[in-house]
């Protein structure tokens, strides 16, 4: 597997566009879609392509098993997500995330350090540049090492001294 997208199937995730651009990819380029929502049929009709598989919903286990045989992780969406969830899983596992720079992305994403910065102009360029990057293997150690920030421990901690610093400036 090379890119997989997780996701419900609808306009706001960005999963139309992606297809879109997609379609100027070599057929080298698999991406493996997960996810169900109101455009999954016109989804699968639209978009036949060869090189782009539909797994609906899976499993939480089944799920962990795509993350860790990805190459990359694609977060498309369109709106500002709160948290990007999936690009912490997927780093986690030492999966590069590729997205649109909106939002909270530009918080988790580090251009070519643990992930790609795409958008319409781009595509392309990056999709390519991914493929077989030189740097591909740090960027998995990379990945790994981003992700520990967001682990249970780490947050408690983050948030310990939220919470010493707002009582400290009470007194």
């Amino acid at each position: 597997m090379n890119y997989l997208y997780i996701g419900r199937l609808e306009e706001s995730k960005g999963i139309i566009k992606l297809l879109k651009l997609w379609r100027g990819l070599d057929l080298k380029f698999k991406l493996s879609i997960i996810g169900d929502g109101q455009l999954l049929s016109y989804l699968q009709s639209e978009f036949k392509m060869k090189n782009v598989t539909f797994l609906g919903k899976c499993s939480r286990i089944e799920v962990g098993n795509h993350i860790a045989s990805a190459k990359y992780l694609i977060q498309p969406s369109l709106w500002y997500e709160t948290f990007g969830l999936t690009i912490i899983e997927a780093m986690s596992y030492g999966v590069p995330v590729i997205g649109f720079k909106i939002g909270t992305r530009m918080d988790f994403i580090k251009e070519k350090y643990n992930g790609f910065f795409i958008n319409d102009e781009n595509f392309l360029e990056v999709m390519n540049t991914s493929y077989d990057y030189v740097e591909y293997e740090k960027m998995c150690s990379n990945s790994k090492i981003f992700a520990k920030n967001f682990n249970s421990d780490e947050s408690l901690k983050m948030q310990e001294k939220i919470y010493v610093e707002v009582l400290r400036e009470k007194h």
